[in-house]
């Protein structure tokens, strides 16, 4: 079959092309593009092309074009401007191609996209969000001062990693975002070292299939070691989000613990994730279930065999190539 991953300067889509690699008993060619040619993950895929930036009229038209042309099954992306061109465009691409994508929710992705939309969905749904205002808005950031004190965490409202993102000790710090409406503030909770990344997965019918909690310790905002645990009191707020919030597909919610233990939910993403490749080698290959649930219409439970416990640590790793010069690699690759 015929797999297109997009975005493949991310490292969230390279961990999805590393998810397919294992699988075993479906022959899988992957076609992997991006809008750069330095793009290392374009040489981890069989075919490479390069894409128009998502924001661009051209974008819907050249991915519907190479999903003709290259007879493409599913397509996966970790890049969450791809992902809002689909929702946006979702009609017309559905019906001019058969290509499968694991649409979100409308509501559920607008939520998700936004991180001020976020807390407003947690704290009108009554689940534990982290107290927040919005940068332009002078009094709800007064009052949000007073009622928590610093540090504050201000970051674009949309957006990815540490990208952004101002960790303030005082309002001095925080000069350079106020009066910006694409910027939220929020209590700073815990630590660094009080982070959890949960991936879930959804089924096309909208019930939670499973879910990995991963402990992860950051360095440069991405996970640099994660270990698997299994938390009641997180397990109780991942229902209470399931319960409310509508979905199919992958979900990440990212959750901090207040000294007193309690987690807390300060965004999620509606995609897959930075450690999709480590939490497919724990057993919960939610990749693999996309491609059986939506291209097969298979049972996805033995997509799911998630590991009791483990620990993975990233580490820095170069490419190779055996060319004189970047432009006769990018010749060779006719990208």
């Amino acid at each position: 079959m015929n797999i297109l991953v997009l975005g493949m300067g991310s490292n969230v889509s390279q961990g999805i092309v590393k998810a397919l690699r294992g699988i075993k008993d479906i022959p899988i060619h992957i076609i992997g593009a991006c809008i750069s040619k330095s793009s290392v993950g374009l040489y981890m895929c069989d075919e490479a092309y390069i894409s128009p930036f998502a924001a661009d009229d051209s974008f819907i038209p050249w991915y519907l074009n190479i999903c003709r042309e290259k007879h493409i099954d599913i397509t996966f992306t970790g890049v969450e401007a791809n992902i809002d061109a689909f929702v946006r465009n979702r009609e017309i691409i559905e019906k001019t191609v058969k290509t499968k994508f694991v649409y979100p929710e409308k509501e559920a992705w607008e939520i998700g996209y936004d991180k001020y939309k976020t807390c407003q969905w947690l704290k009108n749904n009554n689940i534990a969000f982290p107290d927040f205002a919005l940068a332009s808005d002078d009094k709800e950031l007064s009052e949000l001062i007073l009622r928590v004190g610093f540090p504050l965490i201000a970051k674009p409202r949309s957006g990815k990693g540490s990208s952004g993102i101002i960790i303030a000790k005082t309002k001095k710090e925080l000069m350079s975002i106020i009066g910006r409406e694409d910027y939220v503030v929020q209590e700073y909770i815990g630590n660094i070292d009080s982070e959890y990344t949960v991936g879930c997965y959804y089924s096309r019918y909208g019930e939670l299939q499973a879910q990995i909690t991963l402990h992860r310790y950051l360095k440069n905002g991405g996970t640099s070691i994660a270990e698997i645990v299994n938390d009641d009191s997180i397990n109780e707020l991942i229902e209470k989000i399931s319960n409310i919030l509508k979905i199919t597909g992958p979900l990440n919610i990212q959750i901090r613990k207040k000294k007193d233990g309690t987690p807390v939910c300060f965004e999620w993403n509606v995609r897959y994730s930075g450690t999709t490749a480590i939490r497919n080698h724990f057993g919960f290959c939610d990749v693999e279930a996309a491609i059986r649930e939506y291209v097969f219409n298979e049972n996805i439970d033995k997509c799911f065999h998630v590991a009791t416990g483990g620990v993975a640590i990233r580490f820095d790793e170069e490419m190779y190539f055996e060319n004189p010069s970047l432009e006769s690699l990018y010749l060779e690759k006719s990208l």
